[in-house]
């Protein structure tokens, strides 16, 4: 079984490669963007987990339904 942290972290990969096919690849501006730090972006990445207020803010920043950063994504079209 999948923990949420794990969830949250395969989304927010997801969020990170569609900012990057919108043609923001540096880490910082993909954080300025998601309304947090590159080093926390970065923590996260490494086994960090994100907490439900930040969920709900790369949700929002990245024009995603609210919960979907609790929802297994994986093979749902972007």
């Amino acid at each position: 079984m999948t923990s949420l942290s794990e969830i949250r972290r395969a989304n927010l990969a997801t969020v990170l490669r569609e900012l990057e096919a919108d043609g923001v690849s540096s880490l910082r501006e993909q954080a300025d963007i998601l309304g947090t730090s590159e080093r926390v972006v970065e923590a996260i990445l490494k086994g960090s987990s994100i907490d439900d207020a930040l969920a709900r803010e790369i949700e929002w920043s990245a024009h995603k339904p609210v919960y979907w950063m609790d929802e297994d994504n994986k093979g749902k079209p972007l």
